[in-house]
This record gives structure tokens, C-alpha cells and sequence, in this order.
């Protein structure tokens, strides 16, 4: 590349930088302070790893949700965790500095997508407003405020820096195999590193597949180049590897469903993803996930390959932009695939799955912008550029109101039950919420009004019975709890309330089956371990009495 070139380059850059900078800046700074929310609870301000001197290693040894509390699940994301533990050595637990690092990687993020889509598309204006779509997006609120949305932040930007040290143009086949392969090895690493950050990167190899693909700098191929795909390939095999030996399984039974159920639940996540996308909006932070009807999704899913098609046929034409559109939106169906078997189960759209798709919506919004410029007249150019600027505007509004529900639970869960206020996942969280503030009592009528509105949501189930039990409506407590074991036979603490409600009632020897039960299948749970130990005692002295008060009465929801 000339000098001069590079200059501008440079110039350009920075530029972009400062006014990112200053953005952010603008709209996120109001609303740094507040409290921890949500899973930032458990995973940042009560987790005792990121206070031990051995916190350093002991993400590395036990699962995300295992090492803060003790609780099974297939979570790992060691290298996100490392950062709150470096964070904490160095500042201590301090929301507001978190937010700020948070945002800081959101900025490198941006700053990523803005220097690829120069690299890729070799237009400095097309990167602009790639970039600025990104970054202001009132989507990517949840991801910058939630602590725990650094899982998907951090993993982003190690995949972003993968793609920049991905060998790109004619200049890097020219160094040499040698140092083609080098840095093919180093996009491997960053691969690895970004899937162990979020395991929504284990699609790192089909991105460069694809990119190989679309060639934008028309690179002369030759057949041995297919061999770098080899890289990132080992470096997210070798985190399944990591996985396994500590014991994290990587497998659902979400996989062995039909073709047609797989087909069904992409299209519904696509369609909600790409609707918020393309109308600058931001979702409910708990968003109920259900299929769309059966109509929509053939009909969403024929437009689809029709669409593809037509680029496919573009393409072989030689039209210099459907190989970049066929990227963009591969990129975007591609990343949005591993969610087909998670979000049927947790039954949740989170707005930080948008987070990595929103790349390749990005380049296609390069692609247009470079389009524009070569066959516009000047006219529609000032016009497109007007709509654009007041949409950007509009999309760092909304941002900016959206950052301030998260001052804490309330607020952020009171906004959701002002859009939906039927939504059972919705009232539970809100529930939880004033539980935490208010106690039980003021708790009790929302997660009744949740296990009504959403009858199969287990947690909702748990809490209810957790708050009856601390209110002493043991009857009542002892339907719920099991309705939540029914819900929730995977969670521990649903066998502690049933347990607990049957110790209440007298009943000692169901009580001691269901704790034993609990106990064999979580052994390290500590509230099932002390709660059989006080009850084989009891009964041993006291078979034919009513417990005394000694024995629990508190439930351990969450």
C-alpha cells in the first residue's frame, strides 16, 4: 500500500476514534453508576474467585457458573472471568469502573469492525458508517451495561482480531508460506481465545471458510491456502478438549431434534434479530422465546433461499458486490445458528446475541455505502446521507435511554413489565427483584402472578414456594415446591424446598427421602448436605415430634 495511502489511513482512523470516543462518551455516561443486576450478582459481586489470590487459575479449573457458586452448568468462559479477577486485584469490585472497561472493549470492538471493513471493502466512508452503526446501535446496550455481557464483548473482539490477522490481501501472499502460515496459526489462537470467552465462537472456521469464499482483495488462491482453515479449526477443538478433561459436557439433547424443528427455531431467532437490527431497536431484556407460526417460518424461510439464490446467481456473473453480500449476511445466519439449541431452551432472547451477527450487517452496510458512492448522483447521495445521519442520531437516543434502566434490577425489569406486564419471565424477574429489595412479602404477589401467566417456568415456581415457605404458608408452599421439582429437577434447590416445606408440615420422612435424593445427585450442594444431616439427627431422637425450630426455614431461590 503507498505511503500516502497508509497516511490517510491513518488519519482516518484516529479520526473515527475521537468521535467514537466522544459518543460514548455523550450517551453512556450518565448511566455508570447503579447496582449489580441480574447474573453480574453472582458471577462479579459475590463471587469469591475474583478476590482469591488463586482466582487467576481457578477459572481456568471449574466451570463459569460452578466456580462462583457451586452450580453445574456447561458455561466456560475462563478468559471473560480472568478480566473481572484482574480487574478486582487492581480496583477492586467497583460497578462503575467495570462499566468503563466494558465500554472500553466495546470501543475496540467498533474500532475492529472499522479498520475490517476498510481492509476489506477499501472505502473509508463505507467503514465510517459500518462502524458508527455498530457502535450506537441501541442493541448493543445490553452487552456495554451488564457486566456479564463482557462474555460476549471480549469474545467478539478476540474474533474480530482473528479476522484482521487473517491473511487478507496480495501484499501478505507475497511475504511467503511461512509467514502466511504464521499468522494463520495466530487468527487459530485468537479463535481459541475468543471461544473461550463465549461458546457462540465455536463458528470461527466456517467464517474464514466463507471469507476465503468472497476473496475481496482477489487474492491468487492456491489449492494449499485451504489448508490455513486448519488453524482456527484445531484452536476450537482444542477448547472442546479443554472442556471435556474438566469435566464440562458440550453436548444437548437439542441436537437430535428434527431437521424441520432446527428449521422452525432458526427462522424464529433470525426474524427476531434481524427485525430489531433493521429497526434500530432494542429488545425486552427478558424476552419470552416462542416459534413463530408455522406459515411465517416457511414463508421467512423461502424468501431466504430465494435471496441467496439470486446473490448465488449474481455472483457467478461476476457482480463485484454479491460475493460481499453473501458474506454480510452469511456472517449473520452463520453466527445465529449455535443459538437454535440453547435459546429453545432457556426460552430467552437476550439481546447480546445480536452482538457478534451484527458484523455482517455491518459489512453489508459498507457494501451499500460503497455502491452509493460509485453509481449515485450527488443529489441521492445527500439525501441517503441525511436519513442515515438522523437514523445514526435517532440510534444514539435510544441508546442513551435504554443505558439508564440499568441503574438497578427495578428499573431495569420495571421497563420490561411496563411493555408486557402479562409476561410470567418477565414478573419473575421482577419478583426477584423486589425480593431482594423488600423481602418476601413484597415478592410473593409477583411470582404468583408469574406462575400464572407462564405455568411451565420452573424458577418461577421455586421462588414461589421459597416465599411461601419464608412466610409460613407451608401448605401452600408444598403444592409449589412440587410443581418447581417437577420444573426443576436439575436445580438443588428445588429438592431444599420441597424438603423444607415437608420438615414444616411434620412430614420428616418424605422430607428425608426427597433431601436424599437431592443429596445423591448434587453432593457438594451445602444447603441439601446440612439440611439431611440436621434431619438424620432429628429423627434419630425424635421420630414421632414436630421439628424444632432449628431446622431451616429459608428457601436458597436465585
Amino acid at each position: 500500500m503507498p505511503k500516502a495511502s497508509i497516511s490517510q489511513h491513518r488519519q482516518t482512523t484516529f479520526l473515527f476514534l475521537g468521535l467514537l470516543l466522544l459518543g460514548l462518551i455523550t450517551t453512556l455516561a450518565l448511566s455508570l453508576s447503579g447496582t449489580y443486576v441480574w447474573d453480574d450478582v453472582f458471577l462479579v459481586q459475590h463471587n469469591a474467585q475474583l478476590t482469591s489470590s488463586q482466582g487467576w487459575r481457578d477459572v481456568f479449573l471449574h466451570g463459569t457458573w460452578q466456580g462462583a457458586m457451586g452450580r453445574e452448568g456447561q458455561a466456560y468462559h475462563p478468559i471473560a472471568m480472568l478480566s473481572f479477577w484482574l480487574e478486582t486485584q487492581l480496583f477492586g469490585k467497583q460497578l462503575v469502573i467495570s462499566r468503563i472497561v466494558n465500554i472500553l472493549v466495546h470501543m475496540s470492538v467498533t474500532l475492529c469492525v472499522f479498520l475490517l471493513l476498510l481492509r476489506w471493502l477499501n472505502d473509508r466512508l463505507a467503514a465510517w458508517w459500518g462502524g458508527l452503526f455498530f457502535a450506537f446501535h441501541p442493541g448493543m446496550t445490553e452487552p456495554i451495561m451488564w457486566l456479564t455481557g463482557r462474555h460476549d464483548t471480549l469474545g467478539v473482539l478476540f474474533a474480530l482480531l482473528a479476522c484482521l490477522c487473517w491473511p487478507t490481501t496480495q501484499e501478505d501472499v507475497e511475504h511467503g508460506p511461512r509467514y502466511l502460515w504464521i499468522r494463520a496459526a495466530g487468527a487459530g489462537l485468537l479463535s481459541m481465545a475468543a471461544f473461550l470467552c463465549k461458546e457462540i465462537h465455536v463458528v470461527m472456521p466456517s467464517l474464514f471458510a466463507i471469507f476465503m469464499l468472497w476473496n475481496p482483495n482477489n487474492i491468487e488462491r492456491k489449492s494449499w491456502h485451504w489448508g490455513w482453515l486448519l488453524m482456527p479449526t484445531v484452536g476450537v477443538g482444542s477448547v472442546f478438549l479443554i472442556r471435556a478433561s474438566i469435566g464440562i459436557s458440550s453436548s444437548t439433547a437439542l441436537v437430535e431434534s428434527s431437521l424441520w424443528s432446527h428449521l422452525h427455531h432458526y427462522t424464529s431467532i433470525v426474524w427476531h434479530y434481524l427485525w430489531h437490527a433493521l429497526t434500530l431497536q432494542n429488545g425486552l431484556t427478558i424476552a419470552s422465546y416462542s416459534p413463530l407460526p408455522v406459515w411465517y417460518t416457511l414463508t421467512l424461510l423461502g424468501v431466504l433461499l430465494l435471496t441467496i439464490v439470486w446473490l448465488f446467481w449474481l455472483w457467478f456473473r461476476q457482480n463485484t458486490y454479491a460475493g460481499g453480500a453473501l458474506f454480510g449476511l452469511g456472517w449473520f445466519l452463520i453466527c445465529l445458528s449455535p443459538y437454535t439449541v440453547s435459546v429453545p431452551t432457556l426460552k430467552l432472547l437476550g439481546n447480546r446475541y445480536l452482538y457478534f451477527p451484527a458484523v455482517g450487517l455491518c459489512v453489508l452496510i459498507g457494501l451499500a455505502v460503497n455502491g452509493l458512492r460509485k453509481h449515485a448522483s450527488a443529489r441521492s447521495l445527500w439525501l441517503v446521507g441525511s436519513v442515515g445521519s438522523l437514523l445514526l442520531l435517532y440510534a444514539g437516543v435510544t441508546l442513551h435511554q435504554e443505558s439508564k434502566h440499568w441503574k438497578d434490577a427495578l428499573s431495569l425489569y420495571g421497563a420490561d413489565l411496563q411493555r408486557r406486564p402479562k409476561d410470567g419471565h418477565i414478573l419473575y424477574h421482577y419478583g426477584h427483584a423486589v425480593r431482594m429489595k423488600k423481602g418476601c412479602k413484597g415478592a410473593l404477589e409477583y411470582f404468583a402472578a408469574a406462575t400464572r401467566y407462564a405455568p411451565v417456568y420452573g424458577r418461577a415456581w421455586r421462588n414461589y414456594a421459597g416465599c411461601l415457605i419464608n412466610l409460613h404458608r407451608h401448605t401452600r408452599a408444598l403444592s409449589a415446591a412440587k410443581r418447581a421439582l417437577e420444573l426443576l429437577p436439575h436445580e438443588p434447590s428445588s429438592y431444599y424446598n420441597l424438603g423444607v416445606a415437608f420438615v414444616r408440615l411434620g412430614r420428616f420422612q418424605q422430607s428425608l427421602k426427597v433431601v436424599q435424593r437431592g443429596q445423591k445427585r448434587f453432593p457438594r450442594y451445602r444447603s441439601l448436605l446440612r439440611l439431611l444431616f440436621q434431619l438424620q439427627r432429628y429423627l434419630a431422637t425424635h421420630p414421632k415430634q414436630r421439628p424444632p425450630s432449628s431446622l431451616p426455614t429459608t428457601n436458597t431461590s436465585q
